[in-house]
């Protein structure tokens, strides 16, 4: 029973992952967010943000 209960935990976290992921994709922000990513200074879609229309 403990087994099956773990499995499921597993696959709603997996699930809630591939969500959050393909959320991300869509909205074009591709990393998550640049809050605390060691790159953000040097990431293109940063410094390409005003260049949008």
């Amino acid at each position: 029973m403990a087994k099956i209960v773990i499995g499921v935990i597993i696959a709603v976290y997996v699930g809630y992952l591939i969500y959050r992921q393909v959320k991300n994709i869509k909205a074009r922000n591709f990393c998550g967010s640049c809050c605390g990513c060691p790159s953000a200074k040097s990431c293109s879609r940063k410094s390409n943000k005003g260049d949008e229309s």
